[in-house]
Parts: structure tokens; C-alpha cells; sequence
């Protein structure tokens, strides 16, 4: 018999907020946290935006920990702390074979990799850290918290570009499903804003260049848009099996009910604007959710500010919504968050639970001028109340991967 699963705790580190609260206040304000790049210099880039996370993550974590650790890791593990004081848990009472961890993340810790490469190029290999490949390596995070909670059950790492954190979401649902975990620690996690991970996003004039205007660069839907902000961040559930949390009484967000995964098959350096795998997904997950179309009162969109994508996404909304894809409202974070690849499904779901909360949507702020292949309600600059009770969230990853 398959289990249900729900969301008991939260938390989060994004550009524009750090911890749920701060987060969502910033979301509902329409707040950007877009600002110059800082951790390196980028004045001969063609894009100088992005969305950093200024933490010193020495405050959340053991000094020598920190320093041994990728950023990607260090903000996963911050936020891993943050959801597991928020859902309650008493690990003294959970065995650690029920306790698992999934994690997506699109690059893992390419910092360290290319601050590795430098030292070894400007002062030859013996100046090489021994343990950086540790740190570097896309499971560091699901490693580093299954070592922080003492988790010996499910550990997965999802890698499927800028959706890993939403299958990563979609895969502990799964397992807590069929009652492979009771309890699983999941999300997404990203630090991309590197010298040559951000600088080959720009040379490939993927990247906004909006530069003097940074909080109005990521522009989802709107007619002028110029491509994504680059951003970083991550985003951590607790997921649960009901009965689990309500012999607690703990507090539960939402409900996890559908998922549905595909691919385009189309190609590993653009999307497929037509849309009809990713209209696939959605449908597979309405299935699964056991949903109609218009059970769906919000769309949180993964849409980043580029031509082909966002049109991509509302080609899916109407194959899949039909007429009632012209009712739903649908709004977009990455217009103040950025685009923090495998980190964006992750910061998406917490958005949506916060929706589901409070009844409140938040805006896809810097709409100015409709455009035409985008002619859905996108919730333009300013959040909107309403009675949210099942939100469907989007995540798409080069290469075609739609959840």
C-alpha cells in the first residue's frame, strides 16, 4: 500500500533572504536580491550580475569544518539545520535507518575545483589540497548531511541540471512512498557564481547584461527580457510519511501528491519551445495526484528570463491546463531570486508551501511589457491574495529534463 508524504519542515538560503521567514517576506515584497558580482572580478565579463548569498557560513559551522567544505555543501548543511529545528524532529526517537537524505544539485562544488586547478597551475600540485576531491565531488552535500544526522538510510544525489532540485524532491517522495524511509531530508543546493562556471554562462550570451540596472534584470515572461541572472542558493525540506507526523503532532506544510518526470530528447544546449514533453510531465503528475485541471490554484513557474525557455513553459501550462491554463495565476521567483540551477526547484517548493500558508502569491516583479508567447496571468510586480490549496511547481534542466 503506498504511504502518504508530507512537508513538516523548512529551510532556506537565497540571495534575497536567509532562513523561511526573511525568504518569503522578501518574496511577497517582490524584494531581488540581484546585485554586482562580488567574489571575483568580473569587470571584462560581458554579464556582471548575479544573485549571491552573503553569509559567512563560520557563523552556522565548526571552523574546521567550514573551511574543508565546498560552498554548495556549507549552505546545504545551514539549511538541513534550519528544516530539521523547524519540523520538530527528536532523532533520539527516529532510527537511522529510517532517515534519508537526497540532494540536487547541477555542478556540486566547482569553487573548490577551480580554486584547486588555480593553486596548481600558480604553485605546482604539491600545493594541491590532498581532500579537495571530498568537497568537490556532486554527493559532498547528501554526504555531509548524512554525517551531520547520523542518516544510514536513502542516500541519493540527483543530477539533472537546473531541475536536480525538484527530482530530488520527487525521488524522496517516491521512496517514502513504497516505505523505503520514514523521514528524508531533501532538496537542492548550488554555487555557480565561480570565475569559469559564470564566465562560460556569459560568453555563451546566456546570461542577462543588464549590469547597471541589476535588480531589474531577470525579467520571466516579460517582452524584453535578456536572458537568466546567474544566482546561488539552496533550499531543504523534510519530507515525512504521515502517519509518522501525526503520531508527533507535528506541524505539517502541505501535502506531497503528484510527480512526473520526462525528457525532450531534443537537444543538450537548448530547450524544446513547443513544450510538449514538459506538458507530459505535468500530466503524468496530475495523474498521479489523482487531480484535474482546474484543481490547480497556482503555477510556480520555473521560468528564468530567456526567450526559448520561458515559451517553453507556457506552451506546457496550456498543453497540459487546456482552457484552465488561462485562469491560473503563474508567477516566477528567479525574477528576484536568480537562477540558481540545481538549487531552483528546491527554493520553488518553498516558495509554494509558503503560498499555501499565508494565501499569498507572490509576484513575478520587473513586468513591464507583455509579451505576446507569454499570455498567461503572471502575476505582474505586485502578490496577490488568494485561497491556494494545490500549487503545481515547474523545473526544467538542460538537456530536456522536465519535472
Amino acid at each position: 500500500m503506498e504511504k502518504r508524504v508530507v512537508v513538516t519542515g523548512i529551510g532556506v538560503l537565497a540571495p534575497n533572504g536567509i532562513g523561511r521567514q526573511t525568504f518569503w517576506k522578501a518574496l511577497r515584497d517582490g524584494k531581488s536580491g540581484i546585485a554586482n558580482v562580488t567574489r571575483f572580478d568580473a569587470s571584462d565579463y560581458r554579464s556582471r550580475i548575479a544573485g549571491e548569498v552573503l553569509i559567512d557560513p563560520h557563523k552556522f559551522l565548526d571552523h574546521k569544518r567550514a573551511k574543508r567544505l565546498s560552498f554548495f555543501s556549507q549552505m546545504a548543511i545551514i539549511c538541513a539545520k534550519e528544516a530539521m529545528a523547524d519540523s520538530g524532529l527528536d532523532l533520539a526517537k527516529l532510527a537511522p535507518e529510517d532517515l534519508g537524505v537526497v540532494i540536487g544539485t547541477a555542478a556540486g562544488g566547482m569553487d573548490r575545483a577551480e580554486e584547486q586547478h588555480n593553486i596548481m597551475r600558480d604553485k605546482g600540485l604539491a600545493r594541491v589540497d590532498p581532500y579537495f576531491t571530498a568537497a568537490m565531488i556532486p554527493n559532498a552535500a547528501t554526504g555531509e548531511i548524512s554525517l551531520e544526522f547520523g542518516a544510514r538510510g536513502v542516500s541519493i544525489t540527483i543530477s539533472t541540471a537546473c531541475s536536480s532540485g525538484m527530482n530530488a524532491i520527487g525521488y524522496a517522495y517516491d521512496c517514502i512512498r513504497n516505505s523505503r524511509a520514514d523521514v528524508i531530508i531533501a532538496g537542492g543546493s548550488e554555487s555557480p557564481v565561480t570565475p569559469l562556471t559564470f564566465g562560460a554562462f556569459s560568453i555563451a550570451h546566456q546570461l542577462s547584461a543588464t549590469n547597471d540596472f541589476p535588480e531589474e534584470a531577470s525579467r520571466p515572461f516579460e517582452r524584453d527580457r535578456d536572458g537568466m541572472v546567474l544566482s546561488e542558493g539552496a533550499g531543504i525540506l523534510i519530507l515525512e510519511e504521515l502517519k509518522h507526523a501525526l503520531s508527533r503532532d507535528a506541524n505539517i506544510y502541505a501535502e506531497v501528491v503528484g510527480y512526473g518526470v520526462t525528457s525532450d530528447a531534443y537537444s543538450m544546449q537548448t530547450l524544446d519551445p513547443a513544450g510538449g514533453s514538459a506538458g507530459r510531465a505535468i500530466e503524468i503528475a496530475l495523474k498521479m495526484a489523482r487531480l484535474n485541471a482546474d484543481d490547480i490554484d497556482y503555477i510556480c513557474a520555473h521560468a528564468i528570463g530567456s526567450h526559448r525557455g520561458d515559451r517553453k513553459e507556457i506552451n506546457a501550462v496550456k498543453r497540459s491546463l487546456k482552457e484552465h491554463a488561462y485562469k491560473t495565476p503563474i508567477s516566477s521567483i528567479k525574477s528576484m531570486t536568480g537562477h540558481p540551477f540545481g538549487a531552483a526547484g528546491a527554493l520553488q517548493a518553498v516558495a509554494a508551501l509558503m503560498t499555501i500558508s499565508t494565501g499569498v502569491i507572490s509576484p513575478t516583479i520587473n513586468f513591464e511589457l507583455s509579451d505576446p508567447d507569454c499570455d498567461l496571468d503572471c502575476v505582474p510586480n505586485t502578490a496577490r491574495q488568494a485561497a491556494v490549496k494545490t500549487v503545481l511547481m515547474n523545473s526544467f534542466g538542460l538537456g530536456g529534463n522536465n519535472a
